[in-house]
């Protein structure tokens, strides 16, 4: 069984739920937040995401906000509660408020085939790589794919199989990479500029970064979790 990735699909956030992290918001996250947050499924804030949703976007209303609510600022929780959001504290401290909130929306009504979740790919290093650990940890807590936008890529982990991924031709030579974050893999490609043929792929060893998007269909097969990121604009001249 082959599982698709329709990128087309992902992008115009064709029934997700949206989930802004506590990291700054770009351009265009906001312009692409702005245009999905009226048709998304689910909205939510992640503690302090709400400063940042309410500084960059003050007209967004979010359905839920969830988190230890340590970062959140009052003026901030008080209006959104005004408006009518639901408002859940997470105080275990043994996971990060992004896994906590997905195990709060695992129990929630909606249905929504994925979960794009705005954050950023600089800054911390330490919060970049918890939010890689949220990714692999999220197969446990949902069955819906989670992907990390950050405004001009996004990322997420592909599962052990075979894999579609649906582009389009103006993503031909867009950069990609995919990246064996947490054990040894043995990765099969085509559509790649630089293809990978039964090689495994490890931390100390063999990487593929800095690869190019050569198709408008890529097929990927891996034994083991690797991680998937692609550019979704051209990098300035």
């Amino acid at each position: 069984m082959t599982t698709v990735w329709n990128c087309g699909k992902i992008l115009r956030g064709t029934s997700c739920a949206l989930l802004v992290l506590n990291q700054p918001l770009n351009g265009p996250q906001c312009e692409l937040l702005s245009k999905l947050w009226p048709h998304a499924t689910l909205r939510v804030t992640v503690d302090g995401g709400s400063n940042r949703l309410f500084e960059s976007l003050p007209e967004l209303t979010p359905d839920l906000i969830t988190g230890d609510l340590d970062s959140i600022r009052d003026d901030v929780r008080e209006t959104f509660e005004k408006r009518g959001t639901l408002i859940v504290r997470t105080i275990d401290q043994s996971f990060t408020d992004f896994t906590k909130c997905l195990r709060v929306i695992s129990t929630r009504p909606e249905n929504f085939d994925n979960i794009l979740a705005f954050c950023t790919s600089g800054g911390r290093f330490d919060q970049v790589m918890a939010n890689i650990n949220t990714l692999y940890r999220s197969a446990c807590i949902l069955p819906k794919p989670v992907i990390l936008h950050s405004g001009r890529e996004i990322t997420w982990v592909l599962p052990p199989g075979k894999h579609r991924i649906l582009t389009h031709m103006d993503m031909v030579d867009m950069n990609c990479g995919l990246l064996p974050i947490g054990s040894a893999v043995v990765a099969t490609t085509t559509g790649l500029r630089w293809e990978l043929k039964s090689t495994k792929l490890a931390f100390s060893e063999l990487v593929s970064t800095s690869n190019k998007i050569a198709s408008n269909e890529i097929f990927i097969q891996t034994d083991e979790p690797i991680v998937w990121t692609m550019s979704t604009e051209r990098e300035a001249s």
